[in-house]
C-alpha cells in the first residue's frame, strides 16, 4: 500500500509511524500475519508544541496496536493449516486426555502430509478426497497396513479435520467450508444368542483369570458396560467398599457426567486381592501410569470363549442385548450403561439414578450367568 504524499516525516520513537509537514497528523502502519492495519491520528486542533505531539502520537499508536493484537487473533485467508491446527488444539483440545492425543497422531500421520503447508482458505473438497482415498489404500502402523477402516477414516474427517475447518471458518481462515465425503457410518455388530455370550464370556473370565484379580476386575467391569476410558481412569479412591458402590468422574465419562454404579460381588472381591489406598486400580505394570489396551488378553479371551467378534467394546453391546433379552426395561438399562439421554432416564427415576438402574442391571446378569 503506497503511503500519502502528506505523510512526509519518519519518527524514530516507533517504526511505522510518520508525520505530516508540521507534525499535525500522524500515520501508524504495521503488518500482522500478512495482514496490513493502518491509523490515522489527528492532532491538527490541538495547541500542543511539536514535542508533546510527537510523544502522544506514539502513545497513540501504540495503544492501537495493543488493541489489534488483542482483537485479532491472527487468523487470514493466508494462514497455513498447520498454524490454524496449532491455536485450535491450543483453545480447544485437552491434549492430556487419551483420545485428544489420538486425534494428534491421526494430524500427524494422515491430514499434515496433505495439508500442513497449504493456506487454509485453498483447502478443496479434492484435497480431501485425496485424503480419503490414501487411507483407504494404506494406513499407519501394522493394524492398518491394507488401508484404514472406514471407521478410522470418518474419524479422521469428521473428528479432526472438520471441527478445525469450522474453527477457521468462525475466524476468518477461510470464507465457505469445503465438502467432506466421508464413508458410510459402519454399522454396529449385531449380538445373537447376548444371555448365551454373557454367560460364556462370564464364565470365560472367571476361569482365565481364576489367580489373577487385576485382569478379572478389569474384564467383569466391561462385562458390566463401562467403557474403556472409565476403566482405565478409575483410581481406588472412586472405589467406596463400604456402600459397594464406585463413581465414574464427569472428567473420565463420554458423557461429562459424575455417575454412580454398583459394585458387583465378583468385581468386589477381585478388587480386594491387590486393593490400595491411591492411585490407579489399572496402572501399568511397567510405567506405573494408564494402562494400554490390553490388547493380547483380549485375543486370549477371544480364542478361550469362541466368541470371533470379540473386542472390549463388544462387552457394552452383549451385556446390553443380554438384559434387553431377559425383558429390562430401557431406561433402567439405558441408566446402567451410563448413557446421557437425559429426557429418557428422567421419565423412570427423575434424577437419572444410574445407582438404581445398575443395581437392577447386576441382579439380572447375576441371575443370567448362574443359570
Amino acid at each position: 500500500m503506497a503511503i500519502p504524499k502528506e505523510f512526509i516525516h519518519s519518527l524514530s520513537e516507533l517504526r511505522g509511524l510518520k508525520a505530516d509537514k508540521h507534525f499535525s497528523r500522524f500515520r501508524y502502519r504495521f503488518k500482522l500475519n500478512d495482514r496490513e492495519y493502518v491509523t490515522i491520528i489527528d492532532y491538527s486542533n490541538k495547541n500542543w508544541d511539536k514535542k508533546t505531539r510527537k510523544s502522544n502520537a506514539t502513545v497513540a499508536a501504540l495503544k492501537y496496536r495493543k488493541e489489534v493484537l488483542e482483537d485479532d487473533n491472527g487468523l487470514t485467508l493466508d494462514t497455513k493449516f498447520s498454524d490454524l491446527a496449532s491455536e485450535y488444539i491450543q483453545n480447544k483440545w485437552d491434549t492430556s486426555t487419551q483420545w485428544n492425543q489420538e486425534k494428534l497422531t491421526m494430524l500427524d500421520h494422515y491430514l499434515y502430509p496433505f495439508l500442513k503447508d497449504k493456506k487454509t482458505s485453498m483447502i478443496k473438497e479434492r484435497d480431501i478426497d485425496k485424503i480419503r482415498k490414501y487411507m483407504e489404500g494404506k494406513g499407519f502402523g501394522y493394524k492398518n497396513k491394507d488401508g484404514c477402516s472406514p471407521r478410522t477414516i470418518r474419524k479422521v474427517l469428521l473428528q479432526v479435520l472438520k471441527p478445525i475447518l469450522e474453527y477457521g471458518l468462525r475466524n476468518g481462515a477461510l470464507k465457505r467450508m469445503p465438502e467432506i465425503d466421508v464413508p458410510d457410518k459402519p454399522a454396529k455388530k449385531e449380538v445373537e444368542n447376548g444371555t448365551e455370550l454373557l454367560s460364556i464370556l462370564y464364565k470365560t473370565i472367571m476361569n482365565l483369570y481364576v489367580d489373577n484379580p487385576f485382569y478379572r476386575a478389569l474384564f467383569l467391569l466391561a462385562l458390566f458396560g463401562r467403557r474403556w476410558n472409565e476403566i482405565r481412569t478409575l483410581e481406588w479412591t472412586d472405589i467406596d467398599f463400604s456402600k459397594g458402590q464406585y463413581t465414574i468422574r464427569a472428567e473420565n465419562s463420554k458423557i461429562k457426567k459424575q455417575k454412580t454404579f454398583i459394585l458387583p460381588d465378583d468385581i468386589r472381591y477381585a478388587l480386594s486381592e491387590f486393593r490400595s489406598t491411591k492411585g490407579l486400580v489399572f496402572k501399568s505394570p511397567v510405567t506405573g501410569r494408564e494402562l494400554s489396551l490390553p490388547k493380547v488378553q483380549v485375543a486370549k479371551l477371544r480364542k478361550s470363549s469362541g466368541i470371533e467378534t470379540l473386542t472390549l467394546h463388544y462387552f457394552r453391546h452383549i451385556m446390553a442385548t443380554a438384559l434387553s433379552d431377559v425383558g429390562m426395561v430401557g431406561t433402567v438399562l439405558s441408566a446402567s450403561l451410563g448413557h446421557n439421554n437425559m429426557q429418557t432416564v428422567d421419565n423412570y427415576y427423575r434424577t437419572a439414578n444410574t445407582l438404581k438402574g445398575s443395581k437392577e442391571a447386576t441382579i439380572a446378569i447375576e441371575q443370567i450367568v448362574v443359570t
